[in-house]
């Protein structure tokens, strides 16, 4: 939710994000595909230095994992995804030209 209605300057919003990842034991060569979900808000700034088609956008944001986070075992090895994660955002220099 921007705002302002040109689209500039303080934002802020939620993403929701659906991932799916391939992990594979070094030293067993097991594979394992599996699905994540997450909720991400998100605050940040969009600034328009070079006229109206290229910005700048950084932001901040807090990813919640909805998936859950238990420890996981594939062959010799353990992980995890972490339950919450800060998320810096930068976007150097964009252009949009619709």
């Amino acid at each position: 939710m921007f705002l302002r209605k040109d689209r500039k300057g303080l934002y802020a919003g939620t993403i929701y994000s659906y991932d799916w990842y391939s992990v594979t034991d070094d030293k067993t060569q097991q594979k394992e595909d599996f699905t994540k979900q997450y909720l991400v808000g998100r605050i940040g700034v969009r600034w328009f230095p070079f006229k109206e088609y290229f910005y700048v956008d950084g932001g901040f944001g807090v990813s919640f994992n909805l998936s859950g986070s238990d420890e996981r075992t594939l062959g010799d090895s353990k992980y995890s995804a972490k339950p919450v994660v800060a998320l810096p955002f930068f976007l150097p220099l964009v252009a949009d030209f619709s």
